[in-house]
């Protein structure tokens, strides 16, 4: 056997030694966690569209996007706009004690 050969040998298990190091590397590595989508954050905080907001509510699109404008809390992603549930839980909330105020006649300017 001459010097080059036992070289290029040495030189070949080389490389196959490295390369099953970078193998053993990555199958050690640990499973990537996947990132939060624009539904769920980091917290777990669930963040709801606009056609989600209205079956809840009762209520069109349109009219979801004008509670946006002011009454609904938003969380804008780029271009898109989302609400929090809470937010919208808590929403909700102020709309029943508004209404059972208003039923109880607290807001009539006529009431004595």
């Amino acid at each position: 056997m001459n010097n080059s050969s036992a070289i290029d040998k040495h030189a070949i298990v080389a490389q196959i030694v490295a390369q099953n190091q970078q193998l053993l590397e990555l199958l050690m590595m640990p499973e990537p966690q996947p990132a939060p989508g624009p539904e769920q954050t980091k917290e777990g905080t669930q963040l709801l569209r606009a056609n989600e907001i209205a079956k809840v509510l009762s209520v069109s699109e349109p009219e979801v996007y004008r509670l946006m404008k002011g009454e609904l809390p938003t969380v804008h992603l780029g271009r898109s706009v989302r609400v929090a549930k809470s937010d919208l839980e808590q929403y909700i909330e102020r709309r029943r004690q508004y209404d059972k105020r208003r039923k109880a006649g607290e807001f009539d300017s006529y009431a004595s």
